[in-house]
């Protein structure tokens, strides 16, 4: 799943009114250029969208930093449109552990790449 991420990042091409930055607090995610209320992230359910850090993009959308170091999260279809997610998602294995926790018809809605930064 890894090297398959870093060969979508290689290939991803967000126009840039759609590089949106990702924010869990409710305040900025309400703002017009966050989450909350740009369309690039409501209408994400159905499609492999990016969603970058802050402070990423300069004033015209250009990339400060290299694309690998720029992104929160990758989402919320790769299960659905991305051929690796896709057989990781519905492997037996994943079935059966779901089977396990006493789920009777799971269905998967979304799913995402969350890139975290370690700390030293």
């Amino acid at each position: 799943m890894q090297n398959r991420i870093q060969k979508i990042i290689a290939e991803m091409d967000v126009p840039p009114h759609c590089r949106t930055e990702f924010s869990t607090k409710h305040e900025e995610q309400l703002q017009d250029q966050m989450q909350g209320s740009a369309e690039y992230f409501l209408t994400s359910g159905d499609k492999i969208r990016f969603f970058f850090e802050k402070g990423v993009f300069d004033d015209k959308g250009d990339f400060l930093v290299p694309k690998d170091a720029s992104l929160n999260k990758i989402g919320h279809a790769l299960h659905a449109f991305d051929v690796v997610f896709k057989q990781m998602t519905h492997a037996s294995k994943v079935q059966a552990l779901v089977r396990k926790l006493g789920f009777e018809n799971p269905v998967v809605v979304q799913s995402m790449y969350i890139f975290k930064v370690q700390s030293p």
